[in-house]
């Protein structure tokens, strides 16, 4: 019998009780009647009670699933809709989740990778899992105690690299909650778990956007940490400090959402910059005295500090000319740099290797991209064009494509914005650049716009492209691995409809009605694990229609599939129910 009969069953069953306990209610007549308030309050237990049921019915079918993650997902979704009615069921369901979505000790598990040591590189196995374990993380984050019980669970598993991004994705998450106190707690946690990975510092340039001076703090600390933990060439972790540490100090740009505007953040205070010059100048020197040349090695870091050092901590210019003449190879010129040369030998490096570029045979790729992000965008195009990989030339140039379109959307030159959109090719171009076009029409209340550009994304998306983005030299292809798990078209609508429900509701309705059709044809198997696309669209529907959402939700083959859109929904239907619920207590 299929889930939505046993549903139905189910709710006539209730219904037929109703009806037969009604005839008692009538026979007892010396019972006070129920106040309004009180009628009310039994009507959202009822109604509390029926979802509960409903959801452990969904949980039973998780069981049934053929993939494990499948499965932890499901229950972590659940565990989400029962929170504020059955907080131990729910706990139980996310700590079987995550655990569901560790990595077996075969599967490349890093118990005994000490501190410090080179962080793994994830494979699409690895993507998956933790996508799923984030999840579990952001349903969890409401309770502190059970939140670091799961962390504990990471760290057993895969070390203190596991603890670092643990805590790091919880304090994303709060950071995009508006939580600064509790993400400045978890970057901390993180950062004392292995101060050498980047994870958890780099996020400290996403609190600098809401609070400048807590995120100086964190700096501070940051260094204070690093002061205490011994840096090495041989596990890099020397680089990837000087790295972090140079992001903090010097924040250019903050991206915090893939299709939104850059945005430019304040630089930390003098008392930042003072510690940084400082510890540089201390670990350099250190480093050269466990490692005999690695100053020379490292000559190009020391000399960065020089400009920030006159200003901050003129103090240190004889600690720091000291270091200096140790750097020096023999012939070496003895200038140091000042901010016009270092701007000058930025802007000379740039033109040389498009110089070179154009005049060779093969262009660097990151030379392309390099001229992509500085928006030289015809200069970008030469490049491509001298590219004998037409596969690369292709993906590259729709790159080229996608973030000149972002940048004349940015300028209002939506019109030409919208013409290199419609020469786009490839999923992740699409994706990228479609809701930054179609938001513009809605600020302008253009419905025709919207619609014409929804209309015209769909059907680029559906012959686009999948391949991955073309990886720059040095960079493995595993580096920017997505997860497969993940259908990237089907993605693409959901978000889509995502993105046009606030203004128009029956139009995202028509989207994920085209979005449950291509799912049922798609050929990947979601029992093993495909979740196709994100389900939260369900949940914002059922906000407005629930009836028609599940409508839509039933309509979906595939069992996983059809467990975790019925969830999204019935999440829904629990943040109505627990806002009834807390009525009657604002009122008494």
């Amino acid at each position: 019998m299929t889930m939505k009969v046993d549903l139905l069953l189910r709710q006539l069953g209730a219904f037929i009780l109703i009806i037969f306990i009604m005839p008692l209610g009538f026979a007892q007549a010396t019972k006070a009647p129920l106040t309004k308030q009180d009628s009310n309050r039994e009507d959202v237990a009822a109604e509390i009670a029926s979802l509960l049921t409903d959801l452990q019915s969904l949980e039973r079918e998780t069981a049934k699933f053929n993939d494990p993650l499948a499965e932890a997902l499901a229950k972590a979704e659940i565990a989400d809709a029962a929170w504020q009615f059955d907080r131990a069921w729910a706990k139980k369901l996310l700590r079987a989740a995550y655990e569901l979505a560790l990595p077996k000790t075969e599967q490349g598990a890093g118990q005994d990778r000490p501190a410090g040591s080179i962080p793994p590189m994830p494979n699409a196995a690895d993507s998956a899992r933790q996508r799923v374990r984030r999840r579990v993380l952001e349903i969890a984050r409401r309770d502190k105690d059970f939140t670091s019980e799961l962390i504990q669970l990471e760290q057993k598993s895969l070390g203190v690299y596991g603890k670092h991004y643990a805590s790091a994705i919880i304090a994303d998450q709060a950071l995009m909650a508006g939580d600064t106190k509790a993400a400045a707690d978890y970057i901390i946690q993180g950062i004392e778990a292995d101060p050498t990975q980047g994870t958890a510092p780099y996020l400290i340039n996403g609190l600098a956007l809401r609070d400048r001076r807590l995120a100086d703090d964190l700096i501070l600390r940051y260094i204070d940490e690093l002061r205490r933990f011994p840096l090495s060439s041989g596990n890099q972790s020397d680089v990837r400090t000087f790295y972090i540490l140079s992001g903090l100090v010097r924040p250019y740009l903050f991206n915090p959402a893939a299709n939104s505007e850059p945005v430019r953040i304040d630089p930390p205070g003098p008392e930042v910059m003072r510690a940084y010059i400082g510890y540089m100048l201390e670990t350099l020197s250190m480093l050269e005295q466990k490692e005999p040349g690695y100053l020379q090695m490292r000559r190009r870091i020391l000399l960065s500090l020089w400009v920030p050092l006159q200003q901050y901590a003129p103090d240190l210019v004889t600690a720091f000319l000291n270091l200096e003449s140790h750097s020096r190879r023999p012939g070496e010129p003895s200038s140091l740099p000042t901010a016009a040369s270092l701007e000058e030998e930025r802007r000379s490096s740039y033109e040389r290797r498009i110089k070179d570029g154009l005049n060779g045979d093969q262009p660097a790729v990151a030379t392309i991209y390099s001229a992509i992000s500085r928006g030289d965008f015809d200069k970008a195009r030469k490049l491509i064009d001298k590219l004998s990989d037409e596969s690369k030339k292709k993906q590259l140039s729709d790159t080229v494509n996608a973030e000149e379109a972002i940048s004349l959307a940015a300028q209002g030159k939506v019109y030409e914005a919208e013409t290199l959109a419609g020469k786009l090719n490839s999923v992740a171009s699409i994706t990228r650049v479609y809701p930054t076009l179609i938001s513009k029409c809605f600020a302008k209340k253009d419905q025709l716009c919207a619609n014409t550009l929804v209309s015209q994304a769909l059907r680029q998306i559906k012959t686009s492209d999948l391949s991955p983005p073309v990886s720059p030299e040095g960079i493995p292809a595993s580096a920017v691995v997505s997860d497969q798990r993940v259908d990237p078209v089907l993605s693409f609508i959901a978000k889509l409809a995502l993105e046009v429900f606030p203004y128009n509701a029956d139009l995202a309705f028509d989207m994920v009605n085209e979005l449950v059709s291509a799912t049922n044809a798609h050929p990947i198997d979601a029992e093993q694990g495909q979740t196709v696309f994100d389900m939260n669209i369900f949940k914002q529907l059922a906000r407005k229609d629930e009836f028609r959402t599940e409508q839509a939700a039933y309509s979906l083959r595939n069992r996983v599939q059809q467990v975790l859109a019925l969830t999204a929904i019935y999440q829904s239907k629990a943040e109505r129910l627990s806002q009834k619920q807390a009525q009657p207590a604002k009122g008494s």
